[in-house]
C-alpha cells in the first residue's frame, strides 16, 4: 500500500518551447509544524493548476517543491535528523541550494533562477530567517547563480492574543514537555484501539478531511512522528518567545526589490509590521475569520488560500519584470 506520509512534493513546470519570453520560476514551500508535506497535497495541487491556468502563465512558468520541515527522517525507523527550528531552517536551506544547482546548471549563460519562498506557520519564520541571512551574506546566492523574486508568508506564527489561542498554545507547550511521554502514549493507543476506530475518531473530533486525516493517521503509526511534532513544536514556542521570529519578521524589509506577503489566521495576532518598522505590512483586505491556520486540512480552505497565494505570485512576478 502506498504511504500517504509523502515527504517530498515535486510538481513541475510545463514545457515553454516556443516562448523565449517566458521566466521560470521556483516556488519553494515550507510546510509548518508538525511538518509532513503530504498535508499540502490538495493546496500545492490548486495553486500549481490555478498558477497555469491564466494571464500569469503568458510571461512564467512554475515549478513548486516542498520538503517536510521535519526531514527525510520524518516516520522512518531511526531518530530525526531535524528536532529543532535552527536545524529545520539549516535542512531548508541546503535542500533549495541543492534544486537551485541543479536547475541553473541546465542553463545557458549567466541566468540566474527565480526563486519566489512561500511558508505557512513556522514554515513562515524558516523562509524569512532564510531571507535574513541571504540579505546579511549575498554570497549563497551569487555563488548558487539564483536571486528571491519575493516571499509570501500564510499566518506567520506570532504571540497569540485570542483567550482560544492563548489556551491552545498552553495545552500544546504542556504536551511537547512531555514529547517522549506523549509519543509512547499515543503508540500504546494505537496499539490497543482498531484502526477503524481511530479513523472515525480523527473525522469526528478534528474535522480533517479524508488525506489529512491518512496523514495524521500514519504520522501518528510511524516510528518518530509524534514525538518529532511536538519537539518541533517546543523548538517553535522557545525561539518566539526569544523575539528571534519578531526580529525576522521586522528585518524583512531590508530588501526594497523583494517583496515579501503575509496573510493572518483567525485565530492569530498580527505584530505591528509596517507601523513604524517600514516597508512591510500585513496583507489588507482579509476576512481572518473566514481563513482558520490549518486551511490545509479541507479541500475548499486549501482552493480558496491557492486563489490568494496565486494573487501575491501575479503580484511578485509583475514586480520582478519591472525591474
Amino acid at each position: 500500500m502506498s504511504s500517504s506520509l509523502q515527504q517530498i512534493i515535486s510538481l513541475p513546470a510545463p514545457s515553454s518551447e516556443g516562448s523565449s519570453n517566458t521566466q521560470q520560476y521556483l516556488i519553494f514551500f515550507v510546510p509548518g509544524s508538525p511538518g509532513p508535506a503530504a498535508y499540502y497535497r490538495s493546496f500545492l495541487s490548486s495553486l500549481h493548476a490555478s498558477l497555469h491556468d491564466g494571464s500569469t502563465t503568458k510571461r512564467a512558468t512554475f515549478e513548486i517543491l516542498a520538503e517536510s520541515l521535519s526531514g527525510p527522517g520524518a516516520g522512518a525507523d531511526e531518530l530525526p535528523s531535524v528536532s529543532s527550528m535552527t536545524s529545520g531552517v539549516e535542512h531548508m536551506e541546503a535542500v533549495l541550494l541543492d534544486r537551485v544547482s541543479t536547475l541553473a546548471s541546465g542553463r545557458e549563460g549567466n541566468t540566474p533562477v527565480k526563486v519566489i519562498m512561500v511558508g505557512h506557520c513556522a514554515g513562515a519564520y524558516v523562509v524569512l530567517e532564510l531571507l535574513k541571512r541571504w540579505q546579511q551574506d549575498a554570497s549563497h546566492e551569487k555563488g548558487y547563480g539564483f536571486t528571491v523574486a519575493g516571499t509570501v508568508c500564510l499566518f506567520p506564527s506570532v504571540a497569540m492574543k485570542t483567550v482560544g489561542g492563548a489556551v491552545s498554545q498552553t495545552v500544546l507547550t504542556l504536551l511537547s514537555n512531555s514529547a517522549l511521554f506523549v509519543h509512547h502514549s499515543v503508540k500504546l493507543l494505537l496499539f490497543l484501539v482498531p484502526s477503524a476506530v481511530i479513523d472515525t475518531l480523527l473525522r469526528s473530533t478534528t474535522g480533517l478531511s479524508g488525506n489529512a486525516a491518512k496523514v495524521t493517521k500514519e504520522m501518528m503509526g510511524s516510528q518518530w512522528g509524534i514525538y518529532q511534532a511536538l519537539t518541533l513544536w517546543r523548538s517553535q514556542m522557545e525561539d518566539q518567545k526569544s523575539g528571534r521570529w519578531d526580529d525576522a519578521i521586522y528585518s524583512s524589509n531590508s530588501a526594497p526589490t523583494s517583496p515579501t506577503y503575509m496573510l493572518f489566521g483567525q485565530n492569530e495576532g498580527e505584530p505591528e509590521v509596517g507601523r513604524g518598522h517600514g516597508r512591510l505590512d500585513p496583507v489588507a483586505g482579509i476576512n481572518k475569520s473566514q481563513l482558520p491556520n490549518h486551511f490545509f486540512t479541507t479541500q475548499k480552505d486549501s482552493e480558496t488560500v491557492a486563489s490568494l497565494v496565486k494573487e501575491y505570485i501575479g503580484e511578485i512576478v509583475k514586480q520582478d519584470n519591472s525591474i
